[in-house]
């Protein structure tokens, strides 16, 4: 084989193996052309998601704190409710006892009234007088000595028979407009308006 044949064969062959490499490299990047688009697109679908999920994020912790807003103003409602329940159970509290109360003086003064209505039946009336406008009566010679009621308007006025006034009671205020007192010997009675009196006489 001549020098010339070799060196052809030579020169071929590596014409071949570089047209092997060079179809080798040109599909690797023709491959990792189309990986890198896809992984950008990827990335770009990524980054789109991750932008809604940051939007929806944003939008959860706006309604979380409405949630906190609205349970702050429902337990200071809740607050001011229970407080307004402590003073009204107070207050129905009071009123109750009021009533027992008032129930108590309603039964004490039904007991007084029967006491009275009880006195009332064993005291029988018996004469009576009628002292006039500022005139003196003297005990016993006009007025018998006893126990009396008066009534009217005008003040009462009692003697006693050291000539000291021991009783000044004005009816006019008086409960009922009467009075009841004892008249004994030797006092005076006078009225500043006329006056009844009438005998009380026990049974």
């Amino acid at each position: 084989m001549t020098q010339k044949k070799l060196y052809v064969i030579i020169l071929s062959f590596f014409t071949i193996i570089i047209g092997v490499v060079c179809f080798s490299l040109g599909n690797y990047f023709d491959t990792n052309s189309l990986a890198t688009e896809k992984l950008k697109t990827q990335i770009s679908a990524l980054e789109e998601n991750t932008s809604s999920l940051t939007d929806t994020k944003n939008d959860l912790e706006s309604q979380i704190n409405d949630l906190n807003s609205e349970l702050s103003t429902k337990t200071t409602v809740n607050n001011y409710f229970m407080e307004a329940k402590k003073k009204n159970d107070k207050l129905k509290n009071d009123i109750t006892e009021l009533n027992q109360k008032s129930s108590e003086l309603d039964s004490q003064i039904e007991e007084l009234q029967n006491q009275n209505s009880s006195l009332q039946t064993t005291e029988k009336t018996g004469k009576t007088y009628t002292l006039k406008k500022d005139q003196s009566y003297t005990c016993p010679s006009e007025i018998p000595a006893g126990r009396y009621i008066a009534t009217g308007t005008g003040t009462l006025v009692i003697y006693s028979s050291s000539g000291k006034a021991r009783v000044s009671e004005d009816l006019a205020v008086a409960y009922n407009n009467s009075y009841s007192f004892t008249l004994s010997e030797k006092e005076k009675i006078k009225a500043t308006d006329d006056i009844k009196l009438t005998e009380i006489k026990s049974n």
